[in-house]
């Protein structure tokens, strides 16, 4: 089937920092993760930048792309790389016209306004 909006990526982590964090630590961080935008208060920065889902078969484009308006990056499949190779692997959702283009450079404006830089 498709994808009409959204780039999936298949990440895979290695850290320089041994013994690498754990699984529960990488969710933690990356859910409570708080962006500039966030911070400043810009009118469409989401609530949260970085939405993390516990379900195994999560992020879908068709399910997963609008949340937060399409500006929130979903993060699942979060598991630690059996291989050896990396330490961490997971999946990464984005909506590529939301947070990848249009909704990008609306956030970057409010930015410079909040910032005082127009």
């Amino acid at each position: 089937m498709p994808v009409l909006d959204g780039h999936l990526i298949s990440l895979s982590i290695s850290f320089s920092q041994q013994p690498p964090p754990s699984v529960e630590e990488v969710s933690s961080t990356l859910a409570s993760y708080v962006s500039e935008v966030q911070s400043l208060g810009c009118p469409s920065a989401p609530k949260h930048a970085i939405i993390v889902l516990q379900q195994p078969d999560r992020p879908q484009p068709r399910l997963d792309r609008m949340r937060e308006g399409g500006y929130a990056v979903s993060v699942g499949r979060i598991r630690k790389d059996d291989t050896g190779v990396f330490d961490i692997k997971m999946t990464v959702l984005v909506h590529n016209t939301v947070l990848g283009a249009a909704g990008s450079s609306l956030l970057i404006g409010e930015y410079c306004v909040a910032k005082n830089l127009l």
